[in-house]
C-alpha cells in the first residue's frame, strides 16, 4: 500500500438529499425556494460537442483538429409528491385558483340513467396546461448523505428552464405516481449575475 493510499480519505456518498425549485417571475427574478416533496431520484448529465478535422491527403487520414466546442449540462428530477405546483411544472403551466362553483343557481338538465353529473366545482389549485409556458427557474439540491459521515455536496444552478420529462402513469398498482422533471442548465442572465458560473457545487449558501 502506498503513502498516498494510507493518507487519502474517500468522500463515498449515498445520495439523499432534497430539491428546492425557485421559479424566476417575468422580470428574471426569484421569487423564494420551494421545496418540491419527496424526491426518490435526481441526476446531472453532460452532452459534449466535439469539432473534428481530418487530413484530405494520404491513404490514411489523420486528425489534425479535435476540440470541444461546447458542453451543456442537464438535471433530471422524479418527483413522487403530487403537488399541484408540481403538476404546472410538468404540464409546463401554472397554478391558478378556479372560481368556486360549489353552489350553483337552480339549472335544469336532462338526466340520463347510468350517467354522472358534475354539479360543482370545488375551489381548488390546479395546474393547467393551455398554452406551453417556459418555465425559469433556479435549482438547489441539498445532501443529506445516507452514509451519515457528511461527505456529500451541495448544487445549485442559478439558471434554467425546467420541463416535463417522461410519461406520468396516473394508474398503475406496483408503483406510486411520479413526476418526471428536466431541467435544462442555461448561462446566468440574472441582472448583476451575468459571468457567474451556471453551476456551483458547494459554492452557495442556504438562502443565497
Amino acid at each position: 500500500m502506498t503513502k498516498a493510499i494510507e493518507s487519502h480519505a474517500n468522500k463515498t456518498v449515498l445520495g439523499a438529499g432534497e430539491v428546492y425549485i425557485d421559479v424566476l417571475d417575468a422580470a428574471g427574478k426569484r421569487t423564494g425556494e420551494r421545496y418540491v416533496g419527496d424526491s426518490t431520484g435526481a441526476s446531472v448529465s453532460a452532452t459534449t460537442e466535439r469539432t473534428t478535422i481530418f487530413s484530405g491527403d494520404g491513404a490514411v487520414a489523420r486528425t489534425l483538429l479535435d476540440k470541444i466546442t461546447s458542453v451543456n449540462h442537464t438535471m433530471s428530477v422524479t418527483i413522487q409528491d403530487m403537488q399541484p405546483e408540481n403538476f404546472a411544472l410538468f404540464l409546463a403551466g401554472e397554478v391558478e385558483e378556479v372560481a368556486d362553483g360549489s353552489t350553483s343557481a337552480n339549472e335544469a338538465i336532462e338526466v340520463k340513467a347510468g350517467l354522472w353529473y358534475q354539479l360543482g366545482v370545488k375551489n381548488t389549485a390546479a395546474g393547467r396546461a393551455g398554452a406551453a409556458k417556459e418555465i425559469k427557474a433556479a435549482v438547489r439540491y441539498i445532501e443529506d448523505d445516507a452514509t451519515g459521515l457528511g461527505n456529500g455536496s451541495n448544487w445549485y444552478i442559478r439558471q434554467a428552464t425546467v420541463g416535463p420529462a417522461g410519461e406520468l402513469a396516473l394508474k398503475d398498482r406496483s408503483t406510486p405516481q411520479a413526476i418526471g422533471l428536466q431541467i435544462l442548465v442555461e448561462v446566468p442572465a440574472i441582472a448583476g449575475e451575468e459571468g457567474h458560473p451556471a453551476i456551483l457545487v458547494d459554492g452557495a449558501p442556504y438562502g443565497s
